[in-house]
């Protein structure tokens, strides 16, 4: 897996450059050690009993408890899952952005005095999910463009992979590991706020513009 080291703003933009715009997916994290495993991943890594027969279960749950509260009718359970990943509940998805503005946001936003990444993936190596009928089914790691179902998706330029095995971390000849040094992140998050990549811009409801006037008018 390549990587590449960030130093400062423009940095990030060379990096940027470098690569193929319409090809290219990003995920950012606040911390370099992270590794790519899903939350529901993760829950399995924490404890056995968090099966993959119980993640069926409980997903069923919110498809049976949610549709009261759906901005948009669910067709399929990828819609359901894009819903279900973007409310917080934990599925086998991971969050990427085809912008990488919106990684690099996600990567510095919070204050911590360590080295934060962004993972770079090319799509042109990984397969479609669109055609897939059950995401429960799946061998292989797949790319899924979700319709506009949420708002959220609109303003992060949102789309997961979904993954057969969520407890595996997600390696890949494709993967590009970014570390964002921790002396250039609070001048890289301090930019893409001049640039409009906010936590309203991103969250666009009212926490996000709460969250956005607190930062920028408290003192």
């Amino acid at each position: 897996m390549a990587i590449v080291n960030i130093n400062s703003f423009d940095d990030l933009i060379k990096l940027v450059k470098s690569h193929d715009y319409s090809n290219f997916i990003y995920r950012g994290e606040d911390s370099s050690k992270y590794e790519l495993r899903s939350s529901f991943g993760r829950d399995q890594l924490s404890s056995p009993q968090n099966t993959q027969s119980l993640e069926r279960s409980y997903f069923c749950e919110f498809k049976r408890k949610a549709t009261p509260y759906l901005e948009y009718d669910s067709q399929n359970d990828l819609d359901w899952l894009t819903v279900a990943q973007h409310h917080g509940l934990h599925t086998r998805l991971l969050d990427w952005t085809s912008n990488p503005l919106v990684a690099a946001y996600f990567s510095t936003k919070k204050i911590q005095n360590e080295d934060s990444i962004l993972y770079a993936l090319d799509t042109r190596k990984i397969k479609d999910a669109n055609n897939i009928v059950n995401p429960f089914d799946i061998d292989q790691v797949y790319i899924f463009q979700p319709r506009h179902i949420t708002r959220r998706i609109i303003a992060q330029s949102g789309l997961f992979t979904i993954h057969p095995k969520p407890i595996d971390i997600f390696t890949h000849p494709a993967l590009e590991r970014i570390v964002i040094k921790k002396q250039a992140r609070a001048d890289i998050y301090i930019l893409l706020g001049v640039f409009g990549i906010n936590e309203f811009s991103l969250f666009p409801d009212l926490q996000g513009l709460s969250s956005t006037l607190t930062e920028n008018w408290i003192r």
